[in-house]
């Protein structure tokens, strides 16, 4: 007699039988407790060859009994890209997920951009007060940035974080 193996357990399985397996439900996030996709969302194995859905689009898909509509994301109200509580998930534009990730300070700017920055914060403030007394070329080539960059300071485009009120000012 030929046993069967796991494969075929599975498959007697409904799929938010399968889901649910995989999710820790200790505290106020549900973990997703399986496969993982490189930017932390987790990913879950629909059926067929290569067909997954992030596990949270599949969480809320479960507790919606409804497909995310085209155009939109879902979006963590609790920021973990692991979870999968359906209480901590809406639906919403790309606009509306880059919006509440900007409110929320989670998107990379200023020195948190990573790479070769070359300017923080004190350098913005010194560039932002030499408006006037030094031209966009002199204070890009002495800061090592482009002229853009500076006119971008100024102008108020860039490294908006940085506080800063005209008072601000430096003697040369």
């Amino acid at each position: 007699m030929r046993v069967r193996g796991s494969t075929w357990l599975q498959r007697q399985k409904s799929l938010e039988e399968r889901f649910h397996e995989k999710v820790d439900r200790s505290g106020d996030c549900w973990l997703w407790t399986s496969a993982f996709g490189t930017r932390g969302y987790g990913l879950f194995w629909v059926g067929g060859i290569k067909r997954q859905k992030y596990a949270h689009r599949m969480a809320w898909e479960l507790a919606n009994n409804s497909e995310v509509p085209d155009g939109q994301v879902v979006m963590h109200s609790c920021d973990n890209p692991a979870c999968v509580n359906p209480a901590h998930l809406s639906i919403g534009a790309h606009l509306d997920n880059k919006r509440d990730s900007v409110q929320k300070k989670r998107q990379a700017f200023g020195v948190r951009n990573g790479g070769g920055v070359k300017l923080d914060d004190a350098k913005v403030v010194e560039i932002r007060s030499l408006k006037g007394q030094l031209g966009s070329t002199t204070l890009g080539r002495k800061y090592g940035v482009a002229k853009s960059t500076v006119l971008g300071i100024w102008k108020g485009r860039l490294w908006k974080h940085v506080p800063w009120t005209p008072d601000d000012t430096l003697k040369v």
